[in-house]
């Protein structure tokens, strides 16, 4: 890697870090504000609040991922227009490409990142942080130490979990139903599928009745079980969908489709993931035109104001796509690709005019 290239890479992170320091800061503290109002709920306590505000951080500091690179761009390689290093650099015979070439290869670098977070940590984070969340419901949900799975026990009913499957299907599940501390009914299934108003559809069902003379079996392809854990009991238990990877949230919208099941809802999200890294690199490569422009002007102050107003304006078209798509059923591509879609655009002319002038 040449010598500019380390040097660009360098103040452009600098830039980016404190950045994304800040941002994280404001919105985890919002967070915990809003976590704290459910401190005394159940056995929810302080320590839980600030447990949950660490574990959403990291997914998000995925979400200001974009806003972060375009703002720390202006920061960080904005030092270097205020002190004419880049009309050096364009003196020197250094092209708008070379300049973009360090900043682009720090993008790709956060989508890389992305990617792997989304895969490998943000679920179990989330998952971790839902299960600490039920505990408002004064209902503990343990974890099976040997055989694996979740124990949960809510009134007079006993449940098990051994595993769930693509993230949202629940596999291998028991449920004990007692009377007088004694299991009075034991329900068995392969697999079950979490449907709306706390209703489970579970498959390949045993049913055991213990308390006739003789026990009782019944088999059920079908069996709809009306569920008795809160719908928070119920997140706990499985990924949150916000924070499934783009694969298993992909299978679980092929799941529901199967299932003629409305999967809109999803699909927003799944767009949502995949939409973020082209929006990477997008927000990017467009603080290069504000810097060609700063070394210009010299208005530092002026220019990450721009760019902060363009960067915070794309995160609430994003959030507000999201929320109109589900509304009016809009096309969830259209909705997550808009935003991505206009501020392309919006970059390549602003490109455009600066490799020109």
């Amino acid at each position: 890697m040449k010598i500019l290239d380390r040097y660009l890479i360098r103040q452009y992170l600098l830039g980016c870090l404190p950045v994304l320091l800040a941002l994280a800061a404001l919105f985890s503290f919002l967070t915990l504000s809003e976590e704290l109002e459910d401190v005394g709920k159940g056995f929810y306590t302080t320590r839980d609040a600030l447990l949950v505000t660490l574990l959403s951080t990291p997914s998000l500091v995925l979400e200001l991922l974009p806003v972060t690179l375009l703002l720390g761009s202006l920061f960080g390689l904005g030092g270097l227009a205020r002190y004419h290093e880049i009309t050096v650099m364009r003196s020197s015979g250094v092209s708008l490409s070379q300049l973009a070439s360090p900043v682009l290869g720090v993008a790709v670098a956060m989508v890389v990142i992305v990617v792997a977070m989304r895969f490998y940590v943000i679920p179990d984070l989330e998952l971790r942080a839902m299960q600490i969340r039920a505990k408002t419901e004064a209902t503990e949900i343990l974890r099976d130490q040997e055989g694996g799975g979740y124990w949960v026990r809510t009134g007079k009913q006993l449940l098990h979990i051994s595993k769930l499957m693509d993230g949202r299907v629940l596999t291998g599940i028991e449920i004990y139903i007692l009377d007088s501390g004694k299991v009075a009914r034991m329900i068995r299934a392969e697999r079950g599928e979490i449907k709306p108003n706390r209703k489970w559809q579970l498959s390949r069902v045993e049913s055991y009745d213990f308390q006739q003379p003789r026990l009782v079996k019944t088999l059920d392809d079908q069996l709809l079980w009306p569920s008795r854990l809160s719908t928070r009991q119920t997140e706990s238990l499985v990924v949150p969908v916000e924070a499934m990877s783009s694969l298993a949230l992909y299978r679980y919208i092929r799941l529901l489709d199967r299932n003629k099941l409305d999967s809109h809802s999803y699909r927003v999200l799944f767009w949502q993931q995949v939409s973020q890294l082209p929006a990477l690199l997008i927000m990017a490569l467009l603080s290069l035109p504000f810097l060609l422009g700063l070394q210009r002007s010299g208005g530092l102050g002026r220019s990450a104001v721009i760019g902060g107003a363009i960067g915070i304006g794309f995160y609430l078209a994003e959030q507000l796509m999201s929320h109109l798509s589900t509304l009016l059923s809009i096309s969830p591509v259209i909705a997550a690709l808009l935003p991505e879609t206009l501020m392309a655009l919006l970059t390549w002319r602003l490109l455009k005019a600066a490799y020109h002038h």
